[in-house]
């Protein structure tokens, strides 16, 4: 008679808010970091990042715009990440293509996060949970709904840990 271990592992996932807004990502950084006493950077300004949040659609790199507070010592981070990105391109040139033709431009909306097509901004936290509550962003003017999920409810969540 074989024996069967089974064990169930009882993973945790952390919780992720969207925010609705219809502000610039430089704006929706300055109101967070007033309203919640955290300096923001954005990612490029910073030595030790992690990665950036890329995708490649159509043969072309998509990076999704992130901005970083940490507190290494406290283990302490707070993401906030941009869910949208508009490329703009070129539609295909016409066969009666002549020189003063004016070439047709397009743009296309990437999401990270599909799912919340309808969320501006998302944001992440490590090691605050107790002591931010990021629901009371509501009050921030200029955003008008902050919602949460775990996760791992997500498609491409692996992208965000």
């Amino acid at each position: 008679m074989a024996h069967v271990l089974s064990m169930d592992v009882d993973v945790e996932y952390p919780d992720i808010y969207g925010v609705i807004s219809d502000l610039p990502s430089y704006k929706m950084c300055a109101q967070i970091s007033r309203f919640l006493r955290l300096e923001l950077v954005h990612e490029d300004a910073l030595l030790n990042t992690p990665p950036p949040i890329t995708e490649i659609v159509a043969g072309e790199m998509i990076t999704y715009e992130k901005f970083i507070w940490a507190d290494a010592e406290a283990e302490a981070f707070f993401y906030l990440i941009n869910n949208q990105v508009e490329v703009v391109g070129a539609s295909p040139v016409p066969e009666e293509n002549t020189l003063f033709q004016e070439e047709e431009t397009h743009k296309n909306t990437h999401f990270l996060l599909p799912e919340w097509k309808q969320v501006s901004y998302l944001i992440h936290t490590e090691g605050l949970e107790n002591m931010i509550e990021i629901e009371q962003l509501k009050d921030v003017r200029g955003i008008r709904f902050v919602m949460k999920q775990a996760i791992n409810r997500f498609k491409n969540y692996s992208k965000l840990l």
